[in-house]
């Protein structure tokens, strides 16, 4: 009895040829590079947009020891206060009761942020509680990097 090979099986059956394979593989490198410099450029950009100007003026404040500013100017568009971190500095050192990050409405250490609508818009006010002879400095920080605020004075 004689033993054959069926017709439908190979026998020298091979995948893809070598170029082929080559050519598929350059292929895939080159569009995982496009997407990995794609998401990198979009955070790099993002990072790096510049923060939107927010405008404090001098206000008076009929309470004793403190300074109070109210919002008179924003960008185009409003932002959510926790887009934004605040800090306060007194005689050039950090006050740390403070610092809020992010910004809310209410009182921290020596800060009030007076907000209606959870966004900085015209007509929020900074109320700050101060003692004579001292130099001060309130900091608003936009998250993304940079000052989007910055306001010094001397008691």
């Amino acid at each position: 009895m004689s033993f054959r090979t069926p017709r439908f099986v190979h026998r020298d059956a091979r995948g893809v040829s070598p170029v082929i394979a080559t050519i598929l593989l350059v292929a895939i490198t080159v569009v995982l590079a496009a997407v990995l410099y794609v998401m990198v450029s979009s955070l790099l950009n993002g990072a790096s947009a510049p923060p939107p100007p927010i405008v404090f003026t001098d206000t008076s404040s009929s309470l004793p020891n403190t300074t109070r500013f109210q919002v008179s100017g924003v960008g185009p568009t409003t932002y959510s206060l926790d887009r934004f971190e605040m800090h306060l500095l007194i005689n050039g050192v950090p006050d740390t009761a403070s610092a809020m990050d992010p910004v809310i409405a209410g009182t921290r250490g020596n800060l009030t942020y007076e907000d209606a609508d959870g966004r900085v818009t015209i007509g929020d006010a900074v109320v700050v509680h101060t003692a004579p002879g001292r130099t001060y400095e309130i900091l608003l920080l936009w998250k993304l990097g940079g000052i989007s605020s910055d306001k010094q004075w001397t008691t």
